[in-house]
C-alpha cells in the first residue's frame, strides 16, 4: 500500500516555516527532501509505462503529406 507523502511534506513545510533554531531547521529541511523524493518515486512507479516492444506509430501528419492518397485512411 502506497504511503501518504502527501500530507507528510505539507506537515514538514509547515514545521519548516514555523522553527526557529537553525539545527531543528536543517533536520526538517532533511526529512522534507526525504519526504519530496519518496513521492516522486512512488510517483513514477505508479505512472504506466509504455509498452517497450512493438511497431512505432507514425505521425499521422507527416503520413498524410508523404501519400496523400492515403487521407482517408488510419496510418498504421
Amino acid at each position: 500500500m502506497p504511503h501518504d507523502h502527501n500530507e507528510d511534506w505539507r506537515i514538514l513545510a509547515e514545521e519548516a516555516r514555523l522553527e526557529k533554531d537553525p539545527d531543528k531547521l536543517l533536520e526538517i529541511i532533511s526529512a522534507l527532501n526525504r519526504a519530496l523524493d519518496d513521492r516522486e518515486k512512488d510517483a513514477r512507479e505508479n505512472r504506466q509505462q509504455p509498452p517497450a516492444t512493438g511497431p512505432k506509430t507514425k505521425d499521422p501528419i507527416n503520413a498524410v503529406q508523404a501519400n496523400p492518397a492515403q487521407a482517408g485512411s488510419v496510418p498504421k
